[in-house]
């Protein structure tokens, strides 16, 4: 995603009056940063990481006191120990009877609070990033850019990651809606292409808004500090340079392949070697 933003920021800032030099290839200058300001990677890297172990933390802690709270019978525990699958799941029907209003009231809450822990987070992530990468884009005479305040931006940056947090929820919520719509079909081949197609669909969908929002706060740094007017330069610039977006996709999906390659590839061979 950070050398989407460097691409965005190149290619939507080359007007004259944004220019000090000859135009050269936006996505060498991306990795030319990349080498030239690692921490910059880094510090983008760093705070969704952080973002994710606590995530992953709360998640574990909140599951675990959940399931403390369960009434776990000497029936229930006769059936776990039948070894049955039919019985096992009896006996979980029978301990979740009466607790799934709480577990439905659980998951809201977190949801809600992840929500708003990830606006503020990624607020201050992006504006602290965005900041520093223009900095290093006037520092090196690719881009004369004049210096904006900060308030403003968080605000318009809390507004788009806002606009995505409420656009992630509509696309969960038409993933349940397309699952309903299948499973009304009484054959189950029919059923299941048109899950597929709709699932797609709400992928498709949701990747290209994401990305435009994504994008977005890169034109609210440099350019306006409007969520929506950087949303529409976003669109507008989509418009006149779709190769240049698919060019820098492409790399990054590259990069993201090798990476999962070779991590595959690493936890294969310790596997290996431990057994």
């Amino acid at each position: 995603m950070h050398g989407q933003f460097v691409e965005a920021a190149a290619e939507s800032l080359s007007s004259p009056q944004y220019h000090d030099m000859t135009p050269r290839s936006h996505t060498l200058n991306g990795l030319q940063m990349v080498l030239h300001r690692p921490s910059l990677v880094l510090a983008e890297i760093a705070w969704r990481w952080t973002f994710g172990i606590a995530v992953v933390v709360l998640l574990t802690f909140s599951t675990v006191e959940f399931l403390d709270t369960l009434p776990v019978g000497r029936g229930e525990f006769l059936l776990f120990r039948s070894g049955r699958p039919l019985l096992i799941l009896r006996a979980i029907q029978h301990i979740l009877r009466g607790s799934l209003p709480r577990a439905a009231a659980l998951t809201f809450l977190l949801a809600v609070m992840l929500s708003l822990a990830w606006i503020a987070l990624a607020s201050v992530g992006r504006a602290t990033t965005l900041d520093a990468l223009l900095q290093y884009f006037r520092q090196r005479g690719i881009l004369n850019l004049p210096t904006r305040s900060t308030v403003p931006m968080l605000r318009s940056l809390a507004g788009l990651n806002f606009l995505r947090v409420a656009m992630t929820a509509a696309a969960a919520l038409a993933c349940l809606g397309a699952f309903i719509i299948a499973s009304g079909l009484g054959s189950p081949a029919r059923a299941t292409v048109l899950l597929w197609i709709l699932l797609m669909l709400v992928a498709v969908t949701w990747s290209r808004l994401n990305w435009w929002l994504s994008t977005a706060p890169i034109f609210v740094a440099a350019r306006t500090n409007d969520a929506l007017k950087g949303l529409a330069a976003v669109i507008d610039l989509y418009t006149q340079r779709r190769l240049s977006f698919f060019a820098i996709a492409a790399w990054f999906n590259i990069g993201h392949v090798l990476a999962f390659a070779l991590a595959s590839f690493a936890a294969a061979v310790a596997l290996v070697r431990a057994y």
